[in-house]
């Protein structure tokens, strides 16, 4: 397990996530997303959207206060340091690529590398 005594999970050919979604979602966070994958833009974007999400639920307190505005009344998004920090990390979870294409594996391959995810760490790829 990783420092947080969370099982990495990688999600490749993801959509929009809704196994890496189910894991994320129990109750402790055993298992934590760390990279997801898909290629096609309209599933791409709800990765997105949700690993923001989750970023702002472990903030806690009134984090998402304002992303339920969004999605329930379409009122602007707090543009904040919370939030800023959020999205950008969630770009770095969720991406889009092609795999197969060697400029894409390789820059998936570097994003594992980077979680420190590899044969002396107990982690979970999702295909």
């Amino acid at each position: 397990m990783t420092s947080d005594s969370t099982v990495p999970i990688v999600d490749l050919f993801a959509g929009p996530g809704g196994l890496g979604e189910g894991f994320s979602s129990l109750e402790g966070e055993p298992f934590r997303i760390k990279v997801s994958a898909e290629m096609e833009s309209s599933a791409h974007a709800t990765l997105r959207m949700r690993a923001f999400y989750r970023l702002l639920k472990r903030q806690g307190g009134s984090a998402l206060d304002s992303y339920y505005r969004f999605c329930n009344s379409g009122a602007p998004l707090l543009v904040d340091d919370i939030t800023v920090a959020a999205w950008a990390e969630a770009e770095k979870e969720a991406l889009q690529l092609t795999l197969g294409d060697p400029a894409d594996n390789q820059r998936l391959d570097a994003v594992i590398a980077a979680h420190g995810i590899g044969p002396s760490v107990p982690w979970l790829l999702m295909v």
